[in-house]
């Protein structure tokens, strides 16, 4: 009789253990990865004040940026459940500009670098094979790091301003032919700014079952006043994206 019982508490043990590793595989294979590196085309329109100077109206096109990039990163990570999942990215811009004072005599250098990152859970409330909706709840972080240095010397400056705001938003993706869909997102956050937003529309074209690529167009808002810095700015402008997913 023992050895009829711990026989089939083995087996049970056994059958357990496989019945464990099945499930989960099955809940591994429910989700999804994906990495996507984007180029965003984005131009700047607003007011910002550095060093505790007055307020300056800034606009500027990507064409006039571009000149003065030093070094850009940005990409989103995503991973996908039945129901949960994450969204991460990051943004940084590195941006250099020299100018010279009457006569070429004085001549100023100023470094800037710029540098946000999202990391949020998301929340699908509705999926069906023409459309996928989810919410977004998480948290948007900034820094801006400014240097200012006047040659000859000896005046130089440097500031830096971070903040972190709460965000929420709603996410959607739409089948729109078998190859091609439409991604879309809204968030809009608040905290260590006065107000933060973010909308993003895109068509996807997927290759195959691993890689697709997506163009379309992005807008940022951000209102942030701190005692000897200030950005009141909208950054926006096209897109192209590079996903692939695992």
């Amino acid at each position: 009789m023992r050895r009829f019982t711990s026989g089939f508490a083995v087996a049970c043990l056994l059958a357990g253990t496989a019945a464990g590793e099945e499930a989960g595989k099955a809940t591994k294979s429910k989700l999804q990865y994906s990495g996507t590196f984007y180029l965003w085309a984005s131009g700047l329109q607003g007011n910002q004040s550095i060093f505790g100077l007055p307020a300056a109206d800034v606009k500027v096109s990507f064409s006039d940026i571009l000149d003065k990039v030093d070094m850009a990163a940005a990409g989103i990570f995503e991973v996908r459940g039945e129901r949960v999942g994450f969204l991460g990215e990051v943004n940084y811009v590195k941006l250099g500009a020299s100018a010279r004072g009457p006569g070429g005599v004085l001549q100023g250098d100023m470094d800037s670098k710029a540098f946000f990152a999202l990391a949020a859970a998301t929340w699908n409330v509705s999926a069906t094979d023409r459309q996928r909706v989810d919410m977004i709840g998480g948290v948007k972080y900034f820094r801006f790091d400014n240097a200012l240095q006047l040659n000859p010397g000896p005046l130089s400056a440097s500031q830096s301003a971070n903040w972190a705001d709460a965000t929420v938003g709603v996410k959607a993706t739409f089948k729109l032919a078998p190859m091609w869909s439409l991604k879309t997102w809204a968030m809009i956050g608040a905290g260590g700014s006065d107000l933060s937003w973010d909308v993003l529309a895109a068509l996807d074209y997927q290759f195959n079952d691993d890689w697709s690529a997506s163009f379309g167009y992005r807008a940022i808002g951000v209102n942030y006043t701190s005692n000897n810095f200030s950005y009141d700015m909208r950054q926006y402008g096209p897109i192209l994206g590079l996903t692939r997913r695992f």
